[in-house]
């Protein structure tokens, strides 16, 4: 009884993709896919959200840690992870990978290399982010909890370096319109944390 269902399936379908039907036929499918990739891709608002919030946990995970510690000496991507500081939902092979896809990368600068004596400050950055994802990661408001901490972003675009501060030039937090003007098409976000 299938294989007859089957049958008649076939036959339909090779009779519009025959006819006059097939442009309708296309535009079906067409429609179909589109569906689909609308119900199961994630919204980039909150994917953007969702990888915003892994870098605050991360930040909080690197305070609470070396909160008895005069500086941040010796950490960078590697020492978080020898040391548990990521959340195993951000393992993967080795690396710390947001929720984006992207990985991150901790230290003292945005190559990850490690904080040195006396530095009290260290780095999260997202290297190789679309322009979408720029708009997206610089704009989205930070809680009042969140900003304790957060003392800049950095955003490296095509070899120039940006930096938003609170109450600087460019001023925390980034508005759209001011994001518009400084993400290019290859971009390097960094949180900066005392």
């Amino acid at each position: 009884m299938f294989n007859s269902y089957l049958a008649k399936c076939r036959e339909y379908c090779r009779y519009l993709l025959n006819s006059k039907y097939r442009w309708s036929l296309a535009t079906v499918v067409a429609l179909i896919l589109l569906a689909l990739v609308a119900i199961f891709a994630p919204a980039g608002k909150e994917l953007f959200s969702e990888t915003r919030q892994e870098v605050f946990t991360l930040a909080e995970a690197i305070h609470n840690h070396y909160r008895v510690r005069p500086d941040y000496w010796g950490l960078n991507t590697q020492s978080a992870i020898d040391n548990k500081l990521v959340p195993d939902t951000l393992l993967r092979g080795g690396k710390v990978i947001s929720s984006m896809g992207k990985e991150f990368i901790i230290g003292q600068d945005i190559e990850g290399n490690m904080v040195m004596p006396g530095t009290r400050q260290f780095m999260i950055s997202v290297p190789n982010i679309s322009k979408s994802a720029c708009l997206g990661l610089l704009t989205i408001p930070v809680t009042q909890e969140q900003n304790l901490s957060l003392t800049a972003i950095s955003l490296t675009s095509e070899n120039v370096n940006t930096e938003f501060t609170w109450g600087g030039d460019l001023a925390l937090p980034v508005s759209e319109s001011t994001a518009k003007q400084y993400c290019k098409n290859h971009n390097t976000i960094s949180w900066v944390f005392e």
